[in-house]
């Protein structure tokens, strides 16, 4: 039941992207009124329960005022752009709330501070994010990300292995890129499969339009999928560990999914992608660089490959450890990370504004 009598919108996508995936547990967890979907060129729509409109990835102010007019909310949510930036002022005009939720990977502080005055409050969902936008604003809250765990449970098996393999890796969509250290990933692998040979196994995950990417390869004993799934589930059904060796991310939805599900998770030794783990978590990669970019706040961070390689190959050989940590994961998820724990926050935050 929703506590709020705010109508609440949101912005985004609706399909199985990032933002797409973010805006369905929304909806789910959250009992949004309406939303302004955001049509992806490539990737398309899927269906949404609640009042909507439709607008373009370079979203017009008539498309807004459509919006506005047809689904009249009172607070409305963007994650991590609003598509157009005039969208803040024709919010405030209306005296309508907006919240931000940044990707700081991806988008600087820098393009919304021109329009603070507009933003209601930002929402952080990692501690560094958090951090960085205390020092720039007052208007920034942490508010971590919850995953659904009654959604992402023990995932199962795919069918078309018998046996679940020892990795499981995946490579995202469109902007990810490099980003996901997918090259590292087999590189690393590689170096395994010749000391383990046929005893090493690797799931590698992937979308449509991805196909060419230079990163993506066939290797022995390495299963590549390129599909466009409708469950985020399905993602981590086919491997034991799951590997994540980010360059940068702005909140890293696979590795709590990942953890979520009970899988050991290798990733790198650098925020936001180590936020979730203890001290002493004995899967985080050695940074060999870093760089700032372009854009988005937070550095690139570089994974070194042989750290990686060994890692990978701890994992494999100390199967029941890992079965332990991937229990672990689930807990600090269940403890921390999860709608269970987070969502009477999310809506006392929403009515707080």
């Amino acid at each position: 039941m929703k506590i709020s009598k705010s109508k609440v919108g949101i912005i985004s996508y609706a399909n199985s992207s990032g933002l797409g995936n973010i805006a369905r547990a929304f909806r789910e967890h959250l009992s949004l009124d309406s939303q302004l979907v955001i049509k992806h060129p490539i990737k398309g729509t899927f269906p949404v329960s609640i009042l909507h409109t439709f607008g373009d990835i370079n979203l017009t102010e008539e498309q807004i005022t459509n919006y506005l007019d047809t689904c009249t909310p009172d607070v409305v949510i963007v994650i991590e752009t609003p598509f157009n930036f005039n969208l803040f002022k024709m919010l405030y005009d209306r005296k309508i709330k907006c919240v931000v939720i940044p990707m700081v990977d991806s988008i600087a502080f820098s393009k919304f501070e021109p329009y603070l005055e507009y933003i209601t409050k930002f929402w952080l969902t990692t501690k560094w994010g958090y951090n960085f936008y205390k020092e720039k604003t007052n208007k920034a809250i942490y508010l971590p990300y919850p995953i659904d765990t009654d959604y992402f449970g023990t995932p199962g098996l795919s069918k078309e292995l018998k046996v679940p393999a020892d990795f499981l890796h995946n490579q995202g969509f469109g902007g990810a890129g490099y980003r996901k250290g997918t090259d590292k990933v087999f590189n690393s692998f590689q170096q395994l499969y010749y000391k383990y040979s046929d005893k090493v196994t690797m799931v590698v995950r992937s979308q449509p339009c991805e196909a060419e990417h230079s990163q993506l390869r066939t290797i022995k004993n390495v299963l590549l999928h390129i599909d466009d799934l409708k469950e985020n589930l399905d993602i981590y059904k086919d491997g034991r560990i799951y590997i994540a060796p980010s360059l940068r991310e702005g909140l890293g939805l696979p590795i709590l999914e990942a953890m979520a599900c009970g899988l050991p998770v290798i990733t790198t030794n650098a925020p936001p992608m180590n936020e979730w783990f203890p001290k002493g978590y004995p899967l985080l990669v050695k940074v060999r660089s870093s760089q700032s970019l372009p854009y988005g706040d937070i550095l690139m961070y570089e994974p070194d490959v042989y750290d990686l390689m060994l890692k990978m190959e701890y994992a494999f050989n100390n199967k029941d450890l890992m079965e332990q940590i991937g229990k672990q994961n689930r807990i600090i998820i269940e403890k921390d990370f999860s709608w269970k724990v987070l969502k009477e926050k999310y809506q006392r935050e929403i009515e707080n504004l």
